[in-house]
């Protein structure tokens, strides 16, 4: 069964403000001066919890000076109280990984710290089991 990036809060814990940041300005730039992709955050954040099977974390990543991406640490619980952790061009929502794209999706999906989604993810996961 893949699991893969399926919890549902992944992508609103793990860069929703920092996404919500590059979401104000026409383009957000690296130390070296070259773009920042969004979506390449999230591929590395999704490659991690693909690897290590994780369904809901939180994944702090760094950038140096010289432009190299590192994960400074991974958090199973995290301090997101805010009922959007993300906004795009002032919208509340998030990104999820669809039909092999990044997608945005408007809403908000972290009410009761982020709770409600671990409870959707672990029901889903259940069923997915049971078959």
């Amino acid at each position: 069964m893949d699991r893969s990036s399926k919890g549902a809060d992944l992508l609103t814990a793990c860069f929703g403000q920092a996404v919500s940041e590059f979401g104000k300005y026409e383009k957000v730039e690296k130390a070296d001066g070259s773009e920042v992709i969004v979506a390449e955050l999230l591929d590395m954040a999704k490659d991690i919890c693909d690897k290590g099977n994780f369904r809901s974390m939180d994944v702090d990543i760094f950038e140096t000076t010289d432009g190299k991406y590192y994960v400074n640490e991974l958090q199973t619980i995290f301090g997101s109280y805010d009922p959007s952790q993300m906004y795009i061009d002032g919208k509340p929502g998030r990104y999820r990984f669809i039909n092999n794209e990044w997608q945005f999706e408007e809403g908000y999906f972290n009410q009761n710290y982020s709770c409600n989604l671990r409870v959707e993810d672990f029901i889903k996961y259940l069923k997915e089991e049971r078959g």
